[in-house]
C-alpha cells in the first residue's frame, strides 16, 4: 500500500495524484506500516494534496520515531532544521539526523554533514520556499 502511494505521489506509472497517494499512505498506516506515517507526514509538511500542516507532520514523524523509523527522524529533523511549525533548533535537528545515521540512513548522513558544515541549514530550500517554489517529490521512503 505504501508503495502504491509512492507511485501516485511521484507520478510513476500513473498520473501524479496526491489525493490517491494520501489514501494509500493512510491505508498503509492503518495496517501498521511506519513508512506510511513518514510519507503522509511529508504530504502534510509540503501541502501536497492536503492543507499544509506542520503540526500533523510533526505528530506523524514522532509516532514513526517511537516505532523506530529512521526516515521519521530525518523528517522531524527537517522541521527543526528549518523552523517549520517548531522553533528552529539546529542542535535538535543534528541530533535527529545523527540518530538516523547510526543504522545507515543516507539522508540522515547527508543532512548531518550539512549541519556540521554550515550552521545555516538548507539555504537553497528555504530560498525556494520564500520564492513560493516547491520541490518536486522524490522517492525517498520505501518499505524494507
Amino acid at each position: 500500500m505504501n508503495g502504491l502511494g509512492l507511485l501516485y505521489e511521484n507520478g510513476l506509472g500513473a498520473d501524479r495524484d496526491y489525493i490517491k497517494a494520501r489514501q494509500w499512505y493512510e491505508a498503509s498506516l492503518a495496517s501498521g506500516n511506519t513508512y506510511g506515517m513518514v510519507n503522509l507526514g511529508r504530504l502534510y509538511r509540503e501541502g501536497w494534496g492536503v492543507p499544509q500542516d506542520y503540526g500533523k507532520a510533526r505528530d506523524l514523524y514522532e509516532k514513526g520515531i517511537a516505532a523506530g523509523n529512521t526516515s521519521a527522524m530525518v523528517g522531524l529533523g527537517l522541521l527543526y532544521n528549518n523552523g517549520w511549525g517548531v522553533e528552529r533548533d539546529y542542535t535538535k535537528a543534528r541530533e535527529l539526523y545523527e540518530k538516523a545515521v547510526a543504522p545507515g540512513h543516507a539522508n540522515g548522513m547527508n543532512n548531518s554533514e550539512r549541519c556540521m558544515n554550515s550552521g545555516k541549514e538548507f539555504r537553497r530550500i528555504n530560498k525556494r520556499r520564500a520564492n513560493g517554489t516547491k520541490r518536486q517529490p522524490l522517492l525517498v521512503t520505501t518499505s524494507p
